[in-house]
């Protein structure tokens, strides 16, 4: 599965690259994923426009709830 494909749904998205990166082994907070997820999703609809709804989506919901990563 590749990042593309996982352009659609937040929550999708969140968990392929949480477990693809491997945070929760290599021992960081829902904090530190959640802001290196945003740099991540930054960086990607810098590049690619298809991810800025994603991106609308992952600092819309961090705004309301303080976090994404659960």
């Amino acid at each position: 599965m590749t990042w593309q494909k996982k352009c659609d749904n937040i929550n999708d998205w969140v968990c392929f690259m949480s477990d693809k990166l491997k945070f929760i082994e290599k021992g960081y907070t829902n904090r530190q994923i959640d802001l290196a997820l945003a740099l991540i999703l930054y960086e990607q609809a810098e590049r690619n426009p298809e991810y800025n709804g994603l991106l609308c989506r992952f600092t819309e919901i961090y705004r309301s709830e303080g976090r994404v990563f659960r």
